[in-house]
């Protein structure tokens, strides 16, 4: 016996389960390769949307740089406008958050391919 995740709910049951006390999804009938699939599809899936917030976390760094640079007029020029280093501060938060996903995933991906 051993302690997976439900498909539908993500919450940790038993291997032998046939239903999920969480949620009340019936898992008899999924063999141990489709609840493989749906584990990988489910990874690649968060994978895309912490690629997708890095992404966008770098467009808003790009933002606040431009602001940065235009606001004054004559270029960079200290100390910067309040937008800008408000932009600059959330895309690189961000960023550094989307970075840390990606990095979350990957060991627990590894993880789970070992246990597998």
């Amino acid at each position: 016996m051993a302690i997976i995740q439900c498909p539908v709910c993500h919450q940790r049951i038993s291997s032998l389960a046939k239903v999920c006390q969480h949620c009340g999804a019936g898992l008899g009938e999924m063999t141990p390769e489709k609840r493989r699939q749906m584990a990988a599809y489910r990874h690649k899936r968060q994978s895309e949307l912490a690629k997708k917030v890095s992404l966008v976390a770098l467009a808003v760094t790009f933002a606040g740089a431009l602001t940065w640079w235009f606001e004054a007029g004559t270029g960079w020029q200290w100390p910067p406008s309040t937008t800008a280093v408000t932009l600059l501060a959330v895309g690189l938060g961000l960023y550094l958050v989307g970075r840390g996903w990606l990095l979350w995933l990957h060991l627990t991906r590894s993880t789970v391919k070992r246990l597998l």
